[in-house]
């Protein structure tokens, strides 16, 4: 329960929690927080010409309470185990590629079963949920393990 420093990148849950509606979370930084509310202001960060809205310029800025708010890793692991990576099939919150929303979603294939990529990361092989599939999930697609997600309750 520490108090996040500013400009760490995190995922923020927009919505409320409204009962039959998803859940909606972006990409965003910490601004500042705000001990007397529990609350933090976030920058989304897609924001146009400030793609990791530091500057403030563009970016849209929301007052969050602190338990919508998870902060990314900023490391990847030297050697994985059962307490630092997500098993197949795991419910997980991801990023989607190329855009700044998180999503519910599940693990096809965990970093410690694939390669390096091309810039020197182990990625999770992930499957978003999609209606328009017959199986209800989309094709296994590359996400990076700083953007990949314990889903919360």
């Amino acid at each position: 329960n520490s108090i996040l420093p500013e400009k760490t990148k995190v995922a923020a849950r927009m919505s409320g929690g409204v009962k039959g509606q998803p859940d909606e979370w972006i990409l965003a930084v910490v601004q500042k927080y705000n001990s007397g509310s529990s609350k933090y202001v976030v920058l989304d960060v897609d924001a146009g010409d400030d793609p990791l809205g530091l500057s403030g310029g563009g970016a849209k800025q929301h007052t969050i309470p602190a338990r919508y708010v998870i902060a990314l890793p900023t490391s990847e692991p030297s050697h994985y185990s059962a307490y630092n990576e997500f098993k197949v099939g795991s419910t997980v919150l991801a990023l989607y590629p190329d855009t700044t929303c998180f999503y519910k979603a599940y693990v096809h294939t965990p970093p410690s079963q694939l390669e390096t990529n091309a810039q020197g990361r182990r990625d999770y092989m992930i499957e978003f949920e999609d209606e328009s599939e017959i199986t209800g999930r989309s094709d296994p697609i590359r996400v990076p393990q700083k953007y990949t997600l314990r889903l919360p309750p």
